[in-house]
């Protein structure tokens, strides 16, 4: 069977198409199964060495007080970020900012509440779940206070 050259550009042409087309839907999908910012984050916690604040410092100040909070960002210990919450003049709690729901990033306590922007679900200032769909409590850091030096770990 022959050719001819018109038919052999058009056969070539289709073929390339068609590899093209196969090569960007391929890209397409695998782009689809990546989370979005606006999704949750699927890196989960990072869990290496101890976080150490030090609650002279202006940024930390409010942790000095009974019922003060404070939401640190990513850090070594945790790649979404730590709640704070300062319950006694003994006791500081520390909290993952992972929503126990699909993962989102949860905000810093406001009236003794953080919520997750994605889906809504409220902690409480002991991790506790307030309003779903969440039903598990925040993961809970270990705190120890020396002075006004506060060291947070897994």
């Amino acid at each position: 069977m022959s050719y001819s050259r018109r038919e052999f550009m058009q056969n070539s042409l289709i073929a390339m198409g068609l590899i093209s087309i196969t090569g960007t839907l391929i890209s397409f999908l695998q782009s689809c199964a990546k989370s979005s910012p606006t999704e949750p984050n699927s890196g989960g916690n990072q869990q290496s060495g101890p976080v150490t604040l030090d609650l002279n410092q202006t940024a930390n100040k409010a942790l000095l007080n009974v019922g003060g909070t404070l939401a640190l960002g990513a850090n070594s210990l945790d790649s979404q970020g730590i709640l704070l919450v300062r319950a006694s003049t003994s006791e500081l709690r520390a909290f993952s900012r992972k929503c126990t729901h699909q993962g989102c990033t949860i905000g810093a306590f406001s009236s003794g509440i953080s919520t997750c922007p994605c889906h809504g679900s409220k902690f409480n200032t002991n991790g506790g779940v307030v309003n779903g769909p969440a039903s598990s409590p925040l993961r809970q850091y270990s705190t120890q206070l020396d002075n006004t030096t506060l060291t947070i770990s897994a």
